[in-house]
């Protein structure tokens, strides 16, 4: 028959054997316990990280889905609103450029016009002047009437527009005829 060891033996052997395990247990214990302390301090920033991937995807699908449908639509040629708003910004874009442009130089021009036009006007005012001062048109000056008849030198009739009428009285000192004289009546 087979032989038991003693059981004093045995009983020292399962004290160790508890006792180890027992150590054993309160090592697990304490390790779950500083784990789950880590956690604690660690699911609120993890959660927090989570929500907001979470959040940014749940904002990217809607525009992805839009993109998506874009390049869709695009394959067949067809113009979104979005592209036609963007394409008249560009032209909106392109001809107030070119309008300005153009303003900028027609100003440049118009300056330049002004510039020329005032030295013009200042050299023939100068001219003018100089003609003035030499008396050149001292012969064409309307001479005083004289008591022995002689009259003021009166332009032209030739020279006269349609619309202006001869001053009779301030050049020759005639009066206007009565309406009823007859000028052509048998003398």
């Amino acid at each position: 028959m087979p032989q038991f060891p003693a059981l004093k033996d045995q009983l020292a052997a399962w004290t160790d054997a508890v006792q180890s395990r027992r150590d054993h247990l309160l090592e697990t214990v304490s390790d779950l316990a500083s784990r789950t302390q880590e956690a604690t301090v660690a699911v609120p920033a993890t959660a927090a990280g989570l929500v907001a991937r979470t959040r940014s995807r749940c904002e990217e699908i809607p525009l992805a889905m839009v993109g998506e449908i874009r390049r869709r639509i695009n394959v067949l040629d067809l113009a979104t609103k979005h592209d036609v708003e963007a394409q008249s910004r560009i032209g909106r874009s392109r001809v107030s450029f070119v309008l300005k442009e153009f303003l900028e130089e027609q100003r440049g021009h118009d300056e330049e016009l002004v510039k020329t036009m005032r030295s013009e006007l200042q050299e023939e005012l100068r001219c003018f002047a100089s003609a003035i001062g030499d008396e050149l048109f001292a012969g064409d000056r309307q001479r005083e009437p004289s008591g022995g008849g002689e009259r003021p030198w009166v332009a032209p009739v030739s020279d006269l527009g349609d619309d202006e009428e001869l001053d009779l009285v301030g050049y020759y000192g005639i009066r206007p005829a009565d309406d009823d004289v007859d000028l052509l009546a048998d003398e």
